[in-house]
């Protein structure tokens, strides 16, 4: 009745939560709780994705703080898909509940054996294999620091924090906090090899533990300090690129 009476005009499109994962538990004296859900519009009687929730947050109290976070974590990655364009690609139904993998198996740079080379500005277009059009040169320092991609026209120009991956000789490599890193890809999907000081400001680590967020191209005005690119030395682990979000994903 509340939300009649103050939301008269309604939308067109009907939107689905898929809830994949939501689990509290102890671990190491912690309490985790696991959120894991998409979002769907519905047209006709198919399924266009919008966007999704992957998280793991730790708390150190009781669990009554983590018990809170689900609606805020919910209603947040619900509120942003009313600003999102849907996805073009099509669910059905009986798809939903692997839709991940799903559209997995539909994307060119799991089913191509050589990649494109080529500028990615996102990993929307690095997945779907849809480089800046056009020949791109990678300019780099006397350290062999990325520094810009330049047309082949010499007129256009790309700065190294717009580039979130780039390939050269089927080689693909991603935009972090301490510079360029090679990706690579086994049966789960692409990665690279890193640890949690090197891809995140301190800030983040402060505020959400491992509550993991895209950076590459996003980074803009932020400078790897030298602190940041010795953590670069320290045991690493495999991090994913979520093909659905470009997040960052800590191999379980």
């Amino acid at each position: 009745e509340w939300f009649e009476k103050y939301n008269e005009t309604k939308g067109k499109d009907e939107l689905y939560l898929v809830l994949k994962k939501l689990n509290i538990s102890q671990e190491d004296a912690q309490n985790k709780l696991e959120v894991s859900a998409g979002v769907f519009a519905k047209k006709a009687d198919k399924f266009h994705y919008i966007s999704k929730v992957d998280t793991v947050l730790f708390d150190q109290g009781n669990s009554n703080a983590l018990v809170r976070a689900i609606p805020a974590l919910l209603g947040n990655v619900i509120k942003k898909s009313y600003k999102i364009v849907p996805w073009k690609e099509e669910l059905s139904q009986e798809n939903l509940a692997n839709y991940e993998e799903v559209m997995k198996q539909n994307m060119p740079a799991f089913a191509v054996t050589t990649l494109k080379d080529g500028v990615y500005k996102s990993y929307y277009s690095f997945f779907r294999q849809t480089p800046e059009e056009g020949h791109f040169t990678i300019v780099k320092n006397e350290k062999g620091e990325v520094l810009r991609a330049v047309k082949e026209d010499n007129k256009t120009k790309i700065p190294a924090r717009q580039i979130n991956i780039y390939v050269a000789d089927g080689k693909a490599y991603k935009n972090t906090l301490v510079g360029f890193v090679e990706m690579e890809r086994d049966s789960k999907g692409y990665y690279i090899m890193s640890n949690h000081a090197s891809l995140f400001p301190p800030q983040t680590q402060m505020v959400y533990g491992f509550m993991f967020g895209a950076l590459g191209g996003a980074i803009d005005g932020i400078i790897a300090s030298n602190k940041a690119k010795k953590e670069q030395a320290k045991e690493k682990s495999k991090y994913y690129i979520d093909h659905l979000t470009g997040y960052y994903m800590l191999e379980e």
